[in-house]
């Protein structure tokens, strides 16, 4: 006969002690973090696990950043390598073959060696080149990548370019990223390299635990040309393939004058390159009866996306992959010329993606071409991957429908703060003014225009 009590007591056990997803998530994606030339493991303000790196490697010398007191614990040490052209980090990551993961290295010079000459030295990831690494005096350097582990291992090098530049690491974090996200270009032979991951109206910077996959997004200094509005939603439906924080979508920015176009560039090289964006909006409030705000995204003129009208109570994502792109290139909300309220937007991110041969990509064909755009547009307005590839080709200029007329510039441009390449991982450390001070972080602005 069935035991009633027995069963029940179980279920009660599994309710209180079981985590949640979202607590699983967050437990499992925080794969490491390496305070690189600490001699003790310490436990940051957000409950991150820093971890000394002497297990790690046998080379360099641990140096002491003077006047630590103000910085954080894992800016305070740093390792240098005085000797051999390239120094690495073997990393394992649990979970085996084919993991999809974030690496973070963080570079803070801090005139530790007395010397007020901070050097420039270049990054390698499983030994593919992956930036050239230009450190300051009194502000702190983040290099972020995302790519496919498929051994179940990586590594990080430095490797010195100028005689008599020491190259050095101070923090190194692995992430591990849910297999879904982050798809839409070839990892088996690439990775993306964080150039902007930037968030509208927030305070402070958002990252873990509100991001379970400690990706750290900046605020938008919205002023000049832009007003953050509240979003009016009680609950919002995040279940999008990137997994955004629902923290982004709290608010939004959108013209604070009588405009219907939103436009930004960001710091990518002047150079063209193959780049891969994701844009994230929800509508903010609950629209009265003959209200519309549809739009379109446009880069450099030409129509990326089909019409779109973001939802209530949910987000969506347009994402460019593989599109030919470079540090000039304009991307611009516009508003039909149906549409009785201006664009809206919560958050952008912007990569390059670079080739990978070998190593953690597996690979040993190039990257993508650039000039082959993969840019997939909206469809249905929910919480759902709107870019899939099931989803048609973003449509060329002349065969888009409810188009707006061409816009014409007005003179001037307005820069507001953003994050560059993860920039400094500071906790809540963040000051956020006209001036877009981060902490004692890097400052690289990003350029949004109006018509």
């Amino acid at each position: 006969m069935f035991n009633f009590f027995p069963a029940a007591l179980l279920l009660l056990l599994l309710f209180f002690f079981n985590p949640s997803p979202l607590e699983a998530a967050t437990d499992s994606a925080l794969i490491t973090s390496i305070d690189c030339g600490a001699s003790q493991p310490h436990t940051d303000e957000l409950g991150i696990q820093w971890n000394p790196d002497s297990s790690l490697i046998k080379t360099g010398l641990t140096q002491t950043v003077p006047n630590a007191a103000s910085i954080p614990q894992s800016m305070q040490t740093l390792r240098v390598f005085p000797t051999g052209k390239r120094n690495c980090y073997a990393l394992s990551i649990p979970g085996g073959a084919s993991t999809q993961v974030l690496v973070r290295a963080t570079f803070y010079y801090g005139n530790y060696d007395g010397k007020n000459s901070p050097p420039t030295f270049d990054l390698e990831l499983d030994e593919n080149s992956w930036s050239t690494v230009e450190t300051a005096v009194d502000k702190v350097v983040s290099e972020e990548a995302i790519f496919e582990a498929r051994r179940g291992s990586t590594s990080v090098c430095v490797v010195q370019r100028n005689e008599g530049e020491l190259p050095f690491v101070s923090a190194i974090e692995l992430r591990r990223l849910g297999d879904d996200m982050y798809s839409r270009y070839d990892r088996s032979s690439s990775a993306l390299v964080l150039a902007l991951r930037t968030a509208a109206g927030v305070a402070a910077q958002v990252r873990y635990p509100d991001d379970p996959y400690d990706r750290i997004w900046f605020p938008i200094d919205a002023s000049n040309g832009l007003k953050v509005v509240q979003n009016q939603a009680t609950t919002i439906d995040t279940g999008i393939k990137d997994a955004p924080p629902a923290a982004n979508f709290q608010s939004a920015v959108t013209p604070d004058a009588d405009s219907n176009t939103i436009g930004f560039t960001a710091p990518l090289p002047s150079d063209n390159i193959a780049a891969y964006f994701n844009l994230y909006f929800t509508e903010v409030a609950q629209l009265a009866a003959g209200d519309n705000r549809t739009f379109q995204v446009f880069v450099d003129g030409n129509a990326e996306s089909d019409p779109f009208a973001p939802p209530f109570g949910s987000v969506i994502e347009i994402y460019m992959a593989n599109i030919s792109a470079s540090s000039t290139t304009q991307i611009s909300l516009q508003s039909t010329t149906d549409a009785t309220l201006p664009p809206v937007i919560s958050a952008i991110e912007a990569y390059v993606i670079i080739p990978l041969s070998g190593g953690g990509g597996g690979g040993g064909s190039a990257a993508p071409a650039p000039g082959d755009g993969d840019a997939r547009p909206s469809d249905a307005p929910q919480a759902s991957d709107v870019g899939s590839p099931s989803d048609s080709s973003s449509l060329p200029a002349s065969d888009q429908t409810n188009s707006p007329p061409a816009a014409q510039r007005v003179p001037g441009v307005f820069a507001f703060g953003g994050g560059r390449k993860g920039s400094p991982s500071f906790g809540n450390k963040v000051e956020v003014g006209r001036a877009f001070a981060i902490g004692i972080g890097i400052l690289v602005p990003i350029f949004f225009f109006f018509f």
